[in-house]
Parts: structure tokens; sequence; C-alpha cells
């Protein structure tokens, strides 16, 4: 899994991938803060669940923020619902977290018994889906 994650590999597979050299084209990459409203939720929407933008600028991993990034944007792609979108920025940020807070800030470091671990901390079933969705996508 950790070869999965090097920062050389990662990128490598973004520009070969279906929208790849798109996304990675997209203003939106660049910016911390992105609109909810630009992304296509409606005005609705985002009163509804109480947000009208996903913010990235607390991620201190470069890579984990750029994958967080391209999970979204995949997410958006497949109308995923707001809350679900919220939800998946929120655990992967607590991920971030966990990884500088434990010391693992190289993707190298990523394995199976680490997210398990994170899992077990937060004994929670969804996070553990946001992360195995944004595994699994860019495997």
């Amino acid at each position: 899994m950790a070869e999965a994650f090097a920062p050389q590999a990662l990128q490598e597979r973004i520009t070969l991938s279906e929208l790849g050299k798109q996304w990675i084209n997209d203003p939106l990459m660049n910016q911390d803060v992105w609109s909810l409203l630009e992304l296509g939720y409606s005005q609705e929407e985002c009163r509804i669940n109480g947000h009208y933008h996903l913010y990235f600028h607390k991620f201190s991993l470069p890579w984990l923020k750029r994958l967080t990034q391209l999970t979204i944007k995949a997410s958006v792609r497949e109308r995923y619902s707001l809350g679900r979108i919220i939800h998946r920025v929120g655990c992967l940020n607590h991920l971030d977290r966990f990884l500088c807070n434990y010391g693992y800030t190289q993707p190298q470091s990523l394995t199976e018994t680490l997210l398990h671990q994170f899992i077990s901390e937060i004994n929670s079933g969804n996070r553990q889906n946001a992360i195995a969705y944004a595994l699994n996508l860019w495997k």
C-alpha cells in the first residue's frame, strides 16, 4: 500500500488517470477554500447542511491534502450528497491530524495496520468508509 502513496507514484497515477490532467489543471486544486455552490450544490443544499465552503487549509500533509481534494472532485462528479462530501473532508482531516500526531508524515509510512489503529481510536464505521473510498478510488 505504501508504494501507491509515494508522492511520485501518486502524481503519476493522477496524471495517467481518466480525468487526472483536467483535475490537476483545475484552478481549484491550488485553493484552500472551495465554494460548494461553484461545485454544483444548490443554495438550499448548502443551507440545509450549514456549509457553503470546503476548507483544506488545516491539512499539514501536502500529499493527503491533494488526495483529499481529488477524492472530493471524484465524489462531486459522482453526485454524492453534500453531507457525504463534508463528512469525507472531515474524516481525511482527522486522518491528517492522527498521522502528524504520531509522526507519520510520509505517505510511505501509511500501512493497513496504521489505518486500522486510526479507525479503532475513533471507533467509527463512517470514517472507515470515507477512508476506504479515498484509498480505493486512487488504487
